[in-house]
């Protein structure tokens, strides 16, 4: 997750943001204060996060022990692993990956945050730092409708191609098969075409030698040819 990043941001002696080289596949050595409104956040020390990472796991197994519902547990993992903040940077996208992980685990979608959820999301994680788990639970499932909406209209559409390539497949069968029917029904008027084209080639030139067809054959012919 950190693989095109090599600094993060820190503070130097003096209180100014300087540019840190940044530690990756490690618990944090110092103490990270992110800051939101002026407010600043303090985590826990770099002393106890091997400690407090172990407690998180232990009790994430017991909720999977307990079957509690997907939602509450990627709230819960997500809020309780950024209470920890146990690396220098990425934290937040850690905690994104870890809750996905519990949710596609259980056959849902991943934890998307988008730009325009970026404040409730926010808000939602300051208000479980207060004791209220309830705005992330809800997020979590609203995102989750999301996710299946999006995937269901993808569903309905990738279908309705697929009836209509089916329906167009059936036209031209249906198509080929009538114009191979109808031009075999004709078969039989172009013969018929091509006796009487020979009937009369043959009766013409008697006609023109002077002899006179009969009345009793030019009645069999009329009948055969009616």
């Amino acid at each position: 997750m950190l693989r095109g990043q090599d600094e993060t941001d820190g503070v130097d002696s003096q209180g100014r943001v300087v540019k840190v080289p940044l530690i990756k596949g490690d618990w944090k050595t110092q103490m990270n204060y992110p800051v939101r409104d002026c407010v600043i956040y303090a985590y826990c020390a770099p002393e106890h996060v091997a400690s407090e990472m172990d407690r998180l796991v232990a009790i994430h197994a017991e909720h999977v022990a307990k079957a509690v519902p997907s939602d509450v547990q990627a709230a819960w993992l997500h809020h309780r692993f950024t209470q920890i903040h146990p690396f220098q940077d990425g934290n937040g996208r850690v905690a994104r990956a870890i809750a996905s992980f519990v949710l596609v685990k259980d056959g849902l979608f991943p934890l998307v945050v988008t730009r325009n959820d970026k404040t409730n999301y926010l808000d939602a994680l300051e208000a479980a730092d207060l004791g209220s788990l309830k705005p992330l639970i809800e997020m979590i499932a609203r995102l989750q409708i999301v996710q299946f909406r999006k995937a269901t209209a993808i569903s309905e559409q990738s279908l309705a191609q697929d009836y209509v390539e089916a329906i167009l497949d059936g036209l031209h069968k249906a198509a080929d098969k009538i114009g191979t029917e109808k031009l075999k029904s004709l078969q039989g008027v172009f013969t018929l075409a091509g006796n009487i084209q020979e009937d009369v080639d043959t009766r013409l030139p008697a006609h023109r030698a002077g002899r006179h067809v009969g009345f009793a054959e030019d009645h069999e012919y009329r009948n055969h040819y009616r």
